[in-house]
C-alpha cells in the first residue's frame, strides 16, 4: 500500500474519532469502532512498508482511541509499541497480537474515560537527575462523616502537560519531538493506572528528550510534570523548586494560557501543605491560585477538562475550609464540564464532593445518590485497568470515597450495606487474580509485566457469578477509618453486628500495632503471668480489637475467620490474651485469615482435598502427596521428618530445587512445603524471595506465572507473610502463591526461630495427616510447641509467627 493510501486511512480515522463526541452514545461507539478498524489497516500497512515513524504516529493515535474508550492498558501498549518502532525494535510478529486485540475491543464502559491527550491525575516521578523519588505519602487520610471534615487524600485533580502531534501524518512523523510526545503520553497513562515508578521513568526520559531536541517550553512541561509527581509524593519542597523552574521556562517561552496547568499543580501543592501541616513549608494561597487559573481558562483557548479540574480542586479547598456553600457551587460548575469531556477521574471526585456536601446537610438520600454514582464510575474505571497492580493502586487512591460511604451506612444503621462495601473496597484485586488463576484447563496463562512494583498480572473481565460455599463461616471483619475502627461480627443463622471503637483511628491504630510488634521483636521478654510489672500489650490489643464484640463471638472451638484491614495484617490474633496475663485467643478459636469474603468463597467453592494418611503410612486412597524443598542442611532435617508422615513424598534439595524455576512442577503433589530462608522486599514486593539453593531464589514474580494448583503451600521461612501493605492486603509471597492456584498458604509474620519452626511444622503435619483441617492443625501445633520443651518457646515470637490464609480444608 502506498504512503498516500496510508495517509488517506489516517485522515478518515481521525475524522471518525473526532466525530464521536457530537453523536449519541451508540453512534459515538460506532464511530470509535470505525476509527479503530481504519487505523489498524493503516498501521499494518505502515509496518509492512517499513515506515517506523509512521508506525509510531499511528500507534500513538490508536492509543488515544483506546484511552478514550476506557482501555488504557491497551493504550499503554500502543505507546510502548510506538517507542519500540522508533528504536527499530518492533517487527511485524510483535504487531500482530496487538492489532488482533484492536479489532476485538472490550465494550465501552457506561461513562467514557478521559482522552489521554488532555490532562490526567499525577503520581510520583523521579527528579530530573535520576535520583530515587520518595514513597507517596498516605493517600487514605480523609475525615469521616462523623466529624464532617475533609483532610488529605486525592487532593484536587492535578493536570499534567501533554504534547499533541500534528494532524497531518507526514508532519507528525517528521516532528523531532515525536518521542517526547510518546514519553509524556506513556507517563500520563501510567499515572492514570496509577503506577508511579514507570511513570517517573517516562517523564525523566521526556525531560532528556526536550533538552536534546526540543526547546525550553517543552522542558518546562516535563519539569512541571515531575514537580507534580513530587507534590503527590509529599516532597513539597522539591516540588515547589521544580514548579518555580518550570514556571520560569513556561512564562518566558509560552503564552499566558500555557501557565494554567502549572497554576493548578501549584494550588494542589498548597492544599497538600495545609493538609500535612509541614512546619518547614509556608502554607500558600491555594484559593488564589485556583482563581488565577480559572481566569486564564476563561481568557485563553477552550479547555473544558482543565477548567473542570480546576473547579473541582477549588471545591476541595473550600471543603477543607468548611465553606460548604462555596464548595458545592464549585462542584456544581465542574460537573457538566466533566460530563461533557468524559473525564471519569474528575467525575468521581466531583460526585464525592457533592455527596459530602449533601451528607453534611443531612440530605442522606442525595448523598447516597452522589456516592453511589461515584462508586459505579470507580467500577468502570477499574475495569479499564488491565493489571492487578493498576487495580490495587487505583482502589487505594479512591479509599476516601469508600471511607465516607461506609461511615454513612453505619451512621444510618445499615450494617449489611457497610459490610458489603468493606468487601468491595478491599481484596478485589486478589479476588480477580484467584478467579483468573482458577479458569478451565487450557485457558491462557497469566502474564506479568516486566518490572512492576506489585503483581501486574494481566486480567480479563470475568462476569461469572460469585460462588456460594456449602457452609458459611463465622467472621470478624475490620475496617479502619481515619477517626475510628469498625468491627463487624457475622455468624451464620445469627446475624450481623457492627461495633465502633471510637478511640482507634487509623493513625492511632498504626502506632499501637507498631508498639505490639516491638514487644514481639524484643530480645528479652518476661511473661506477665509470672508476675512481672509491665504493660500487657497482648491483652490491651485484645480489648481494642475484640473486647467490644466478645458477646457476639461464636462458641470456643468454632472456626473463626479474621479479615484484617490496613496495619491489622501485622497483628498475630492467636497471641492476643483474653484476660490480663491470661489465656491466649488462639487457644479458644482455630483462626483463618482472609482478605475478603468473596475471595474466600471462591476458594472454598472448589473441591475439598483429603489430607489424611493411612495409619501404616501406606497412603490412604485420595491421600495428599507432598513436595518438600530445603536449601540447607539444618532445614533438610525438618523436611525429612515431615516426609516420614507421607507415603509418596518428593524431596527437592540443593540444586534440585532450582528446577522449580522452569515451571515444571510435580503434578501429583497436593502440598508444597518450603523449609528455607525467605525475605520480604517491601519496596518491590514482587522481589520477595525464597532461597532454593545458594545460587537461585524463587521470587514472587516467578511464582505468579506458575501453576501451583495445590491444596496447601507452607512457607517455613522468615517474613513470608510480609510485603507491601495495601488496602488489598499484603502484596508479596503469600498473595503470589494464592494467585498461582494454591488453595491456602501458611506464612510467617516475622523472623522465625528455626528450632521452634521445625517442631511446630512437625506437629502441624501430624495433626493434618490425622484428619484435622488446616486451621485446627495449626492451632494444635501452636499449643504443643508453647506448652512443651519446658517453656523454651513460651514467647509468642516462637510459637505464633505463622498464620493460615485461604481455605481451612
Amino acid at each position: 500500500m502506498t504512503i498516500d493510501k496510508i495517509i488517506q486511512l489516517d485522515t478518515a480515522a481521525q475524522a471518525a474519532f473526532a466525530g464521536r463526541g457530537a453523536a449519541e452514545a451508540e453512534v459515538g461507539t460506532a464511530r470509535l469502532d470505525e476509527a479503530l478498524t481504519t487505523w489498524s489497516q493503516a498501521l499494518r500497512s505502515a509496518a509492512g512498508a517499513a515506515e517506523p515513524r509512521l508506525v509510531a504516529v499511528l500507534a500513538y493515535r490508536v492509543g488515544r482511541l483506546f484511552a478514550a474508550r476506557g482501555a488504557i492498558q491497551k493504550a499503554l501498549l500502543c505507546y510502548e509499541q510506538a517507542s519500540a518502532s522508533l528504536n527499530q525494535n518492533a517487527g511485524q510478529h510483535e504487531l500482530d497480537p496487538l492489532l488482533d486485540s484492536m479489532l476485538h475491543p472490550p465494550p465501552a464502559p457506561a461513562t467514557q474515560p478521559v482522552d489521554p491527550g488532555a490532562s490526567d491525575a499525577g503520581h510520583p516521578a523521579p527528579d530530573p537527575d535520576g535520583k530515587a523519588y520518595p514513597t507517596p505519602h498516605d493517600r487514605s487520610r480523609s475525615g469521616g462523616l462523623g466529624n464532617r471534615s475533609v483532610t488529605g487524600a486525592a487532593l484536587a485533580l492535578p493536570a499534567v502537560y501533554f504534547y499533541d502531534l500534528a494532524p497531518g501524518l507526514v508532519e507528525a512523523a517528521n516532528d523531532p519531538l515525536l518521542e517526547f510526545g510518546l514519553a509524556l503520553a506513556a507517563g500520563g497513562v501510567y499515572l492514570q493506572m496509577p503506577q508511579p515508578a514507570p511513570a517517573g521513568k517516562a517523564y525523566r526520559g521526556a525531560w532528556a528528550l526536550a533538552k536534546a531536541h526540543g526547546g525550553p517550553l517543552q522542558e518546562g512541561y516535563a519539569l512541571a510534570n515531575i514537580g507534580e509527581a513530587y507534590s503527590v509524593a509529599g516532597d513539597l519542597e522539591k516540588a515547589r523548586a521544580l514548579f518555580t523552574w518550570a514556571r520560569t521556562l513556561i512564562g518566558r517561552h509560552g503564552q499566558p494560557h500555557d501557565l494554567r496547568t502549572l497554576l493548578v499543580m501549584q494550588a494542589a501543592l498548597e492544599q497538600r501543605a495545609d493538609t500535612v501541616a509541614d512546619p518547614n513549608i509556608a502554607h500558600g494561597p491555594a484559593s488564589a491560585l485556583y482563581e488565577e487559573a480559572l481566569y486564564l481558562y476563561k481568557q485563553g483557548p477552550g479547555d473544558d477538562q482543565g477548567q473542570g479540574r480546576a473547579l473541582a480542586g477549588y471545591g476541595l479547598v473550600a471543603l477543607q475550609q468548611q465553606q460548604l456553600d462555596l464548595a458545592e457551587s464549585r462542584y456544581v460548575q465542574a460537573l457538566p464540564l466533566a460530563r461533557s469531556t468524559r473525564d471519569l477521574d474528575s467525575l468521581i471526585w466531583i460526585l464525592r464532593g457533592l455527596g459530602f456536601c449533601a451528607a453534611a446537610r443531612d440530605d442522606d438520600a442525595l448523598a447516597l445518590d452522589r456516592y453511589n454514582e461515584a462508586k459505579q464510575l470507580i467500577k468502570d474505571r477499574q475495569r479499564a485497568l488491565g493489571t492487578d497492580e493498576g487495580r490495587v493502586g487505583f482502589l487505594e487512591s479512591v479509599q476516601p470515597i469508600y471511607d465516607e460511604l461506609i461511615a454513612l451506612h453505619v451512621r444510618k444503621g445499615r450494617a449489611s450495606d457497610a459490610l458489603a462495601l468493606v468487601s468491595e473496597t478491599r481484596g478485589m484485586g486478589l479476588y480477580n487474580l484467584v478467579r483468573q488463576g482458577r479458569r478451565a484447563p487450557g485457558s491462557q496463562q497469566m502474564g506479568v509485566q516486566s518490572a512492576p512494583a506489585v503483581l501486574s498480572v494481566w486480567l480479563d473481565d470475568d462476569d461469572r457469578p460469585e460462588p456460594e460455599p456449602a457452609t458459611k463461616l463465622n467472621r470478624v471483619a475490620y475496617y479502619s477509618l481515619p477517626d475510628r475502627l469498625l468491627i463487624f461480627v457475622e455468624a451464620p443463622g445469627v446475624g450481623l453486628h457492627v461495633y465502633e471503637e471510637q478511640a482507634l483511628g487509623r493513625a492511632t491504630l498504626r502506632k499501637h500495632v507498631q508498639l505490639l510488634r516491638e514487644v514481639i521483636d524484643a530480645k528479652a521478654w518476661v511473661d506477665p503471668a509470672a508476675g512481672a510489672e509491665q504493660p500487657d500489650l497482648f491483652y490491651e490489643t485484645y480489648k481494642l480489637l475484640l473486647g467490644g464484640v466478645t458477646a457476639h463471638l461464636p462458641e470456643p472451638g468454632t472456626l473463626l475467620v479474621i479479615e484484617p484491614h490496613d496495619t491489622l495484617w501485622l497483628v498475630p490474633f492467636a497471641a492476643l490474651r483474653t484476660q490480663p496475663a491470661g489465656p491466649w485467643f488462639g487457644d479458644a478459636y482455630p483462626l483463618l485469615y482472609s482478605i475478603s469474603q468473596a475471595t474466600l468463597n471462591e476458594i472454598r467453592a472448589e473441591q475439598t482435598p483429603n489430607h489424611a494418611q493411612a495409619p501404616d503410612g501406606d497412603g490412604a486412597s485420595g491421600g495428599a502427596a507432598i513436595t518438600l524443598v530445603a536449601a540447607h542442611t539444618a532445614m533438610k532435617i525438618e523436611a525429612l521428618r515431615i516426609a516420614e508422615l507421607y507415603a509418596d513424598p518428593v524431596l527437592l534439595f540443593d540444586h534440585e530445587a532450582d528446577d522449580i524455576l522452569s515451571g515444571e512442577l510435580p503434578s501429583h503433589s497436593q502440598i508444597w512445603h518450603f523449609a528455607t530462608h525467605g525475605r520480604a522486599v517491601e519496596e518491590v514486593p514482587l522481589d520477595s524471595w525464597l532461597e532454593l539453593s545458594n545460587r537461585q531464589q524463587l521470587r514472587a514474580r516467578d511464582v505468579v506465572t506458575m501453576d501451583f494448583d495445590v491444596s496447601l503451600v507452607t512457607l517455613s521461612a522468615c517474613q513470608t507473610a510480609l510485603g507491601a501493605l495495601t488496602g488489598d492486603g499484603i502484596i508479596g509471597l503469600s498473595r503470589a502463591f494464592i494467585a498461582a492456584g494454591a488453595r491456602s498458604v501458611i506464612v510467617s509474620q516475622w523472623n522465625v526461630n528455626s528450632n521452634a519452626a521445625e517442631r511446630l511444622m512437625l506437629a502441624f503435619y501430624r495433626e493434618l495427616t490425622a484428619g484435622a483441617n488446616k486451621a485446627v492443625a495449626l492451632q494444635s501445633a501452636m499449643t504443643a510447641v508453647r506448652d512443651a520443651y519446658e517453656g523454651a518457646y513460651a514467647h509468642p515470637k516462637a510459637w505464633a509467627p505463622f498464620i493460615l490464609i485461604g481455605a481451612e480444608d
